[in-house]
């Protein structure tokens, strides 16, 4: 099992990349995010053919960790550069893990505000695209 949970983290880190590239660019890297998070949602279904376990405090693991920090601000991202990430019907197992993880009264007290993450991706955003311009 650590090695398949091993997989969905390099999996997971392969879409946060690619959103490092929506910041600098549009069309192309926001088509690969989508892709990626196809085949993500595609090797959670391999790993767990049952569906994601009821998650509470207790059993959190460290696979759960790597899902809320790369997808934790899905909703901020979507704000942000008007693009649907976490898609219920698209990605219904990673959207309901995450959801679930969300609903942690430990992860809600430890995620930044909404808005302070927008700030802070307009502010990143700027930042890539005038490097890209220099």
């Amino acid at each position: 099992m650590l090695v398949q949970e091993l997989m969905l983290v390099s999996y997971g880190m392969q879409v946060f990349e690619t959103m490092m590239l929506v910041l600098k660019s549009d069309g192309e890297a926001q088509a690969k995010v989508s892709e990626r998070l196809s085949t993500l949602e595609e090797e959670i279904k391999n790993i767990f053919p049952e569906g994601i376990q009821v998650i509470d405090q207790k059993n959190v693991g460290l696979l759960d960790l790597v899902i809320v920090s790369t997808f934790g601000y899905y909703k901020a991202q979507e704000e942000y550069f008007g693009l649907k990430l976490i898609d219920p019907e698209k990605t219904p197992l990673l959207f309901s893990w995450l959801s679930a993880l969300l609903e942690l009264p430990v992860v809600k007290e430890s995620l930044l505000p909404h808005e302070k993450v927008v700030g802070f991706l307009k502010l990143m955003r700027e930042a890539a695209l005038k490097s890209t311009s220099d």
